[in-house]
């Protein structure tokens, strides 16, 4: 099916509440060719000609091209050193306008390395749900973290799901490249939507 195989939608679901403590249902669950496509298929599934989507800069390009390709309008946020190249609220409430249509984080960040603070994630949701707009949270990297840092989610801020879409998949944890395998889980208002993008790019 196009949302992948039952068992392994069912597999992230529990994995996920184990993490971090939130229950998400293996429905909001919907396996993709890779994390890449995670990301294509969550902005297509929201973003509308003249959207404005904050990502980190630098970051992985794939953010830029992609807000680009929809139509949207890319706003980076500067990763200074000061800040250990975390994305901070503070930089995000100076950039989020009533255009705003989602932020995009990734931590631990690609190219940097920086993990973002529990205050951090926490502060970047209240932001952005103030706003109306969704999160996309890329955690890819989530389970490389050293030096005592630890992961956190927006799910842990954002229990009903409601502006948190979140971008994984088994290619740098498990070594499993090749395989292209990854997923994404999202509202459920939004499931649907991106099965059919997904639907529409993958044949089953």
């Amino acid at each position: 099916p196009t949302p992948g195989m039952l068992e392994l939608r069912k597999a992230v679901a529990e994995k996920t509440a184990q993490d971090f403590g939130v229950e998400v249902c293996f429905k909001n669950v919907s396996v993709t060719l890779g994390s890449k496509e995670a990301i294509f298929a969550a902005l297509a599934s929201i973003v509308e000609e003249g959207d404005e989507v904050l990502y980190p800069n630098p970051g992985y390009p794939a953010y830029e091209s992609g807000i680009r390709f929809f139509g949207g309008k890319p706003v980076p946020v500067t990763l200074r050193e000061e800040d250990e190249f975390r994305m901070t609220p503070e930089e995000v409430n100076q950039l989020v306008s009533d255009r705003t249509k989602a932020v995009i984080i990734n931590s631990p960040e690609n190219p940097t390395g920086a993990v973002l603070s529990r205050d951090d994630v926490k502060g970047i949701v209240e932001i952005a749900k103030d706003a109306g707009a969704y999160v996309i949270s890329d955690e890819v990297y989530r389970h490389i973290i050293y030096d005592g840092l630890k992961h956190y989610s927006p799910m842990q801020f954002d229990e009903n799901l409601e502006n948190t879409i979140v971008v994984d998949g088994f290619s740098k944890y498990y070594a499993m490249t090749g395989w292209r395998l990854g997923y994404v889980i999202t509202p459920e208002r939004l499931t649907e939507p991106l099965q059919l993008v997904l639907n529409l790019v993958t044949a089953c």
